[in-house]
């Protein structure tokens, strides 16, 4: 590998610091749930296998992640960087193709029986990257623009940091919430039935969870404050946080066309935590993984565009700029939680509904939500594909007249 020489980068020391420790951290994940399942195999075969091998090959692939950053943030202590790489890729359009595989593979193991320890993880593993390389190869179809170093950066930080502090963030919000979960249930029940719910587990069954989890979302308060914290806070609080992958190098100075790119990688990189820890085994596990597919699109998508804001903000020195930009990824994300919770909450009644004249209204509103989903995708996939080359022409346009203004024609 070429390098250029360069004095000691202070990015590099975090970046070999923070891949250094995702990496025990996954290492811990892998070892402790592989041995959790192959215990559970070997005493009971439990149908806990499937999921527990499952996450444990998920902290497997996110080890595997973090050695490029080790060796890149050691190669940045010892002041060496590697060279940009201009060359396009070729047949990136075919890791497509992939796609279908991967969850033909999965409907053998979830909904057939055939071979889940086995095929289970590969399915699950791959389904989940795939559309990962796809868009990442989209962006990247004419060559890279940035350098590898700083891809690793903006991609583990969207895998490892984003996740970790938005799970606590949404942890910490959502305590508020469940005491008033709490205090109303209270109020509906009579102590000693509260009591009684607590003390006889061997009633928790799906359907008593079932209509416990219906009784609970009867209640408007409880309702209403669901719905907000799902399609209000979550993508305030998510727009975010994903842009901590950038954070690292706003004073450095980026391009418009690099913020882009940066945040699309760092989206990439949470898309892929949610696909490997969202999206379990079962009936449903195909839609559910093609479903994950287009939120990775969307979360690359709108944390490129909270990106571009910021560094447009920085540019023009307004900083309204990045609010408005910011606003419209947590328009596009609400849009998105509005859709997935609308498909979830309808199936989950309709499968528990009697056949009623309600069922053909909600599967219509079933299948709008559905539409709606798709139409996300397909605009966060055009968004991937258009909007770089816009920017890079922007920038290109920008230095032509800058060299025209400091060489004028005599």
């Amino acid at each position: 590998m070429n390098t250029l020489p360069g004095k000691r980068d202070q990015l590099s020391v975090f970046l070999l610091i923070a891949s250094i420790l995702a990496f025990l951290l996954a290492a811990a994940g892998f070892i402790g749930m592989g041995l959790l399942g192959t215990m559970s195999w070997l005493i009971d075969n439990s149908a806990a296998v499937g999921p527990t091998l499952i996450i444990a090959a998920a902290f497997m692939v996110m080890g595997l992640c973090t050695l490029p950053g080790i060796y890149f943030g050691y190669q940045g202590m010892q002041g060496r960087f590697p060279e940009r790489k201009e060359k396009t890729f070729g047949g990136w359009i075919y890791i497509c193709f992939l796609f279908p595989i991967a969850l033909g593979l999965g409907y053998l193991a979830f909904n057939r029986g055939v071979l889940p320890i086995l095929l289970g993880p590969l399915a699950h593993i791959s389904a989940a990257i795939i559309p990962v390389l796809f868009a990442l190869a989209i962006l990247f179809r004419k060559g890279l623009p940035i350098s590898a170093k700083r891809i690793w950066g903006h991609f583990l930080a969207g895998l490892w940091a984003s996740p970790i502090v938005a799970f606590i963030v949404e942890i910490l919000a959502a305590l508020p919430l469940l005491l008033i979960a709490f205090a109303t249930l209270f109020q509906e029940i009579n102590n000693q039935g509260l009591i009684e719910n607590f003390t006889s587990p061997e009633q928790w069954n799906e359907t008593y969870l079932l209509t416990q989890t219906q009784n609970l979302t009867n209640q408007p308060l409880i309702l209403f404050l669901i719905m907000a914290f799902l399609i209000v806070f979550v993508p305030l609080a998510e727009e975010a946080i994903k842009t901590i992958g950038i954070w690292p190098v706003i004073r450095r100075g980026f391009t418009q066309y690099q913020a882009f790119l940066g945040g699309a990688i760092a989206g990439a990189g949470y898309g892929l935590f949610e696909a490997f820890f969202l999206g379990q085994p079962g009936v449903s596990w195909v839609p559910v993984m093609i479903a994950r597919a287009g939120a990775t699109m969307m979360h690359m998508i709108t944390t490129a565009l909270t990106s571009l804001g910021i560094a447009r903000a920085r540019e023009s020195g307004r900083w309204t700029h990045a609010l408005r930009y910011y606003l419209g990824a947590v328009l596009l994300h609400s849009l998105w939680n509005i859709s997935a919770l609308g498909v979830g909450v309808i199936v989950l009644f309709l499968e528990d509904l009697s056949p009623s004249n309600m069922e053909p209204g909600l599967t219509s509103i079933s299948g709008v939500a559905g539409g709606v989903i798709f139409a996300l995708s397909l605009t966060a996939f055009l968004g991937l594909w258009l909007i770089p080359g816009k920017l890079l022409s922007r920038e290109k346009d920008k230095v032509v007249q800058a060299s025209n203004e400091s060489h004028p024609a005599t």
